[in-house]
């Protein structure tokens, strides 16, 4: 967000004549409370990472060579989880057990940036992402 769509936003806004304040930015944010719901992510960040309208998310972050083991799996007729490792994952997701903590994650990773923020989970229980949605 910081090195390509906010210049991009910004370039967009100069030449509009508008200003950052007449735009809200709303970033989506994975969060895992649990060690299920960060496998369950793993699986989600895979397949996404398997279709070509993420390619460029890769390649910017020096994982073109994962884009494409993760797209020949997608032809191939599934995908490998397996491929996208803890420190890929955390590039996506945020995993912690106290709301609190993990509130403070989202906040260093988005809060200079977005002006809302959406927690996406793959909890079954809500309570999880309302506890740290209240600690936001």
């Amino acid at each position: 967000m910081r090195e390509l769509t906010l210049p991009a936003l910004e370039r967009g806004l100069e030449r509009a004549g508008r200003s950052r304040e007449q735009l809200e930015i709303t970033a989506s944010v994975f969060i895992a409370t649990s060690d299920r719901e960060w496998e369950a992510i793993r699986r989600r960040v895979a397949f996404c990472g398997s279709t070509p309208s993420y390619r460029h998310v890769f390649e910017h972050h020096g994982l073109g060579s994962l884009f494409e083991g993760l797209h020949e799996q997608a032809r191939a007729g599934g995908w490998m989880p397996v491929l996208v490792d803890d420190e890929v994952l955390a590039l996506f997701a945020l995993r912690g057990e106290d709301p609190q903590a993990l509130a403070a994650a989202v906040r260093e990773r988005v809060g200079a940036v977005a002006d809302r923020v959406g927690l996406v989970s793959e909890t079954a229980d809500p309570r999880a992402i309302a506890a740290v949605a209240r600690a936001l």
